[in-house]
């Protein structure tokens, strides 16, 4: 990962130093801003690649700040909103102001890099599209992993369509088979060895690919016993 400038605009200063300590471990500049002011003067003078900002601040609105941020912004700035409470017309909102996502704390500070980063620029653009024209089936029980395994697809090119268990995404599956299935391993009702068996089975779908992500089952048995389905799994990135 490049090292990038990030704005952390957070007023409790507790949080604000975890963040920036867990960011800064991974080699970004942090600038930090306990307050709109603040990160306003920011943004015009360093011009940040990525801001993280609360939506509750003592001096102005989160949904206002984001509007003015843009306005400062030189280039293209990736704005992350970083929330303690979120409602489904809040989430409506954030979108409709200019927020790309929304990171819901407390968070676990490796969990919080991980999603951070995937919003960042990468450097091979052109490489970053192979996925283009091939639809995906993803299914994980994780509404997070899910989200975020979504966004770094489709930045590869990919179409998603999502599942939040086995055997929806089996319905997925065998109405309009895609190019490929990722699926985590444990999952509710049908989990990604019983999913890889029942995609299997269906003749119109045995040759699919299928990707196993597991950050548990990575013993030689587990291996083998998704050989017989037969997909090799592998250990899951993100965990």
């Amino acid at each position: 990962m490049t090292p990038h400038t990030i704005l952390v605009v957070e007023d409790n200063a507790a949080t604000r130093r975890v963040v920036s300590i867990a960011l800064g471990a991974r080699g970004h500049r942090i600038l930090e801003a306990p307050d709109g002011k603040t990160a306003m003067e920011q943004v015009e003078r360093e011009q940040p690649t990525l801001v993280l900002q609360d939506l509750i601040l003592p001096d102005i609105d989160g949904f206002e700040l984001v509007e003015e941020l843009r306005k400062r912004a030189k280039g293209q700035m990736v704005i992350l909103a970083f929330s303690g409470f979120t409602s489904t017309s809040d989430e409506a909102r954030m979108s409709a102001v200019g927020f790309e996502d929304v990171i819901i704390k407390p968070i676990e500070p490796t969990r919080l890099v991980t999603i951070v980063e995937a919003h960042l620029p990468h450097d091979q653009a052109a490489v970053d599209l192979f996925g283009k024209g091939k639809r995906l089936v993803l299914a994980d029980d994780d509404p997070v992993q899910l989200k975020l395994t979504r966004f770094r697809l489709e930045k590869l090119g990919f179409k998603v369509d999502t599942a939040g268990d086995g055997r929806e995404a089996f319905a997925l599956i065998d109405r309009q088979p895609p190019d490929a299935i990722v699926s985590d391993v444990l999952m509710p009702h049908l989990d990604g060895f019983g999913l890889a068996l029942a995609v299997r089975q269906e003749p119109k779908l045995a040759k699919l690919p299928l990707l196993l992500l597991t950050s548990s089952y990575i013993d030689e048995s587990d291996r083998a016993l998704a050989r017989r389905c037969p997909v090799v799994p592998r250990p899951d990135p993100r965990r």
